[in-house]
């Protein structure tokens, strides 16, 4: 082992100081300050080697997510080439296919040892491959459900493959009124109900795969619900070029709010939030362009028929010819954070994510939601009154069409447990038609904004978390608060979750079935709901 120059060995000093042939300079104070300069220096090894360690760790990741990306498109190939000969090919592994990863893992794995030689023992060095716990893919929680693979088949220059998939939640809610009535906009006053309700909340069917070829994919959804006791049917054809880019045609949900554009089972408490259920779009048929860009940055571009939850815009006689336009982009630039606001996947180095959301039409909407698909939502202001309904903007004054502009920016971190996520909402409505009266104003601007976090107190087990989120608006100020806990009973089977949650919620603007906001409300809202998805 090398000797740091300028620093005497400790046991000569000790020889020294017990023959009574120490010099006078050479003191208790002298030999304290060598030890912490050998202290000190050994501090500086042990930092170095931890930076060294976590830039391998790194590296390994890096190629790891190169070699699924690889291994996916040598696959391609596999296929194609069958889909020519019936054959599948063999790829001989010549040194020089290997080399591309063999060669850096040597090369920093020795650096590594070579470094702690003189520091550390090698049973104190954390294996390497423990950094592949960072990405997603890798973790046994990552709330997909596999389903079962009912048919897999392949028959010369064709194939075809069906994969069934179930998605069950079920809830108890409660709702204590502070207030028994509302006052929306020129309307008489609206009661407020206390409720205690038992239901199925939502209950998805949906079937997966391709056929002809494994870029033709299809994916068909049946969505029910007790809410709205109805059956409703999701789902798509598409054409996966690459990675970077894939197209679909079909109902699908319109982006517009980062906790909408992801799905309801990544959501961090029993529901999507007051905010979210006020801005968001919703289901509706359209055709889009989806795909991820250097494994950093994911985006959609939308085209549909609707913003707003009318009944009428799904039919080809819907009301005006206005198309909705929405974009979606997410970037992470330090590797994949997964599904859900939760850090589910304990990550070892810290992620992060920004994202936006951007949605324009000229629409129309009648007031009358959908009552086929249990998600959809009206247009209404910042104190819960329809936008369509009489007097909503003045007396004798009906709003039947508008311009809606909304753009969102969200953020998140996830790091050991701890999870993070903020977003901002704008909403602009104006260039109203009407019929009667002219409206009282030419244009609103809402604004709004969502905090959550989240930790685990047992990794991927047992999490606490708080959220909140408010709407201001020419008409009012709501706002919720609230928080609970998740649990995860059996780790290896990421599936099955229950929480338990309670709000308080002040005067909100937002209505769905499926959540625990009506128009109007204030009072103490709690749930307790199982999900599972299989």
């Amino acid at each position: 082992m090398s000797q740091p120059r300028g620093i005497l060995p400790l046991g000569m000093l000790c020889l020294l100081a017990f023959a009574g042939d120490c010099p006078a300079t050479l003191q208790l104070e002298d030999v304290i300050r060598q030890l912490e300069l050998m202290r000190g220096d050994y501090e500086k090894r042990l930092n170095r080697l931890e930076q060294e360690k976590q830039s391998d760790n790194r590296r390994i990741a890096e190629l790891e997510r190169q070699k699924k990306t690889d291994s996916l498109r040598i696959k391609h190939l596999e296929e194609a080439l069958i889909s020519q000969d019936g054959k599948k090919p063999t790829i001989a592994k010549t040194p020089e296919t290997t080399k591309e990863y063999a060669a850096p893992l040597t090369n920093t794995v020795s650096h590594a040892a070579e470094s702690a030689q003189p520091n550390v023992r090698p049973s104190e060095l954390q294996p390497l491959h423990q950094a592949q716990s960072d990405t997603p893919e890798s973790s046994s929680l990552n709330l997909k459900g596999k389903g079962a693979q009912l048919i897999d088949e392949k028959n010369g220059n064709s194939s075809f493959s069906l994969n069934a998939k179930v998605s069950l939640e079920g809830r108890y809610s409660y709702f204590g009124r502070t207030d028994r009535t509302w006052q929306p906009n020129n309307l008489p006053l609206q009661p407020v109900n206390d409720y205690s309700i038992v239901e199925l909340n939502r209950a998805m069917l949906a079937f997966t795969g391709h056929a002809f070829r494994p870029e033709l994919v299809y994916s068909l959804m049946m969505y029910a619900s007790t809410s709205s006791n109805s059956v409703f049917p999701l789902g798509y054809i598409g054409y996966d070029w690459m990675p970077e880019v894939r197209g679909r045609i079909g109902i699908w949900k319109a982006p517009g709010t980062r906790e909408w554009t992801e799905s309801w089972t990544s959501t961090l408490g029993a529901d999507r939030t007051m905010a979210t259920t006020y801005f968001r779009p919703n289901w509706t048929p359209g055709a889009w362009l989806e795909g991820t860009l250097e494994r950093q940055l994911n985006y959609t571009l939308f085209v549909g028929n609707s913003f707003g939850g009318s009944s009428g815009n799904y039919s080809a006689t819907r009301l005006g010819t206005g198309m909705l336009y929405g974009s979606s982009v997410r970037w992470e630039p330090l590797g994949p954070m997964g599904d859900n606001v939760s850090d589910l996947q304990d990550h070892a180095n810290p992620v992060w994510r920004l994202g936006a959301t951007a949605v324009y039409q000229n629409t129309h909407d009648d007031g009358n939601g959908s009552l086929g698909n249990p998600d959809s939502t009206i247009f209404r202001v910042s104190n819960g009154t329809p936008l369509s309904s009489p007097g909503a903007l003045g007396k004798g004054n009906q709003i039947t069409s508008t311009d809606v502009s909304l753009a969102t920016i969200d953020t998140g971190f996830k790091y050991a447990g701890l999870a993070l996520f903020a977003e901002f909402e704008y909403r602009h409505l104006g260039n109203f038609g009407y019929s009667g009266a002219a409206p009282d104003v030419s244009e609103l601007n809402d604004f709004g904004g969502i905090f959550q976090g989240s930790y685990f107190l047992l990794p991927k087990s047992v999490e606490v978390f708080g959220r909140s989120s408010i709407v201001s608006g020419r008409y009012g100020t709501p706002w919720e608060a609230g928080g609970g806990f998740n649990w995860y009973p059996v780790a290896m089977v990421p599936n099955w979750i229950m929480t338990a949650e309670a709000l308080y919620i002040k005067g909100s603007p937002a209505e769905n079935l499926l959540t625990p906001y009506r128009a109007g409300e204030s009072g103490v809202a709690g749930m307790l709901e199982v999900k599972f998805f299989f």
